[in-house]
């Protein structure tokens, strides 16, 4: 990813969480010319795969600076993207279900689309942002 012609050299901060939707923001900012500064949360998640993926990411595309910040998530309340609780599976995903539990955001609209196309990007087709180097 390099920055076009038109570089405004100003800095932009961009949350790089290692996953599709992070690093087509990082490629649309670098496209725009910004001096990217990327930004991770450590938050207890239960492996580290996020982190390494952002900081290939990062290191990829160049940024200026790439940081990794620790932050306690329990101070808001327990997730099962953090605590030791079991993943929710198989859940009634009707619309007149009630809440979704612990960890899990609801499902909106475009979301289904959103999968589909990570989907096809991890096979190798389209899906990531134009100008990334393969991985």
């Amino acid at each position: 990813m390099k920055a076009t012609p038109n570089t405004t050299s100003e800095p932009a901060v961009v949350l790089l969480s290692g996953g599709l939707d992070s690093t087509t923001v990082l490629a649309i900012a670098m496209s725009e010319g910004f001096a990217i500064h990327a930004l991770s949360f450590r938050y207890g998640q239960r492996h580290s795969l996020e982190i390494a993926a952002a900081r290939r990411i990062a290191q990829r595309a160049g940024v200026r600076e790439h940081h990794v910040v620790d932050i306690d998530l329990t101070l808001f309340g327990g997730s099962a993207l953090t605590a030791d609780i079991p993943v929710p599976k198989d859940r009634d995903l009707s619309p007149s279900a009630a809440s979704a539990p612990a960890g899990v955001a609801p499902e909106g609209p475009g979301q289904r689309s959103r999968r589909r196309r990570r989907r096809r990007g991890r096979r190798g087709g389209p899906g990531m942002p134009p100008g990334m180097p393969p991985m």
